[in-house]
């Protein structure tokens, strides 16, 4: 009689543009955008180097995109500091009327 093997099931999140920036950028915070490689890249993703190049053109692709993110970054971080408003005027001082 056969024995069945039972397969370990791996929950696969799906690849998409936005995951491989985000694992390029963890990559190059890392380790420096000099050591940033596809082959890397695809080992932090789970997928061979060739894969990567359905959402990046190419590594000048992925560089532009990186960039992307981190400006938006800097822009919400930006918005942020800006229009914190911690529920009410407490702290604020209010112009003399009389």
């Amino acid at each position: 009689m056969a024995r069945r093997t039972k397969r370990a099931t791996e929950v696969r999140i799906p690849l998409s543009r936005e995951r491989v920036l985000r694992a390029a950028l963890g990559l190059a915070d890392s380790g420096g955008i000099e050591a940033l490689t596809m082959r890397q890249l695809g080992e932090a993703v789970g997928v061979e180097a060739m894969s990567l190049y359905s959402h990046v053109a190419n590594k000048e692709d992925l560089l532009e995109g990186l960039v992307d993110i981190v400006c938006r970054q800097v822009g919400e971080g930006q918005r942020d500091a800006a229009g914190v408003d911690h529920g009410g005027s407490e702290g604020r001082q209010q112009p003399d009327r009389e």
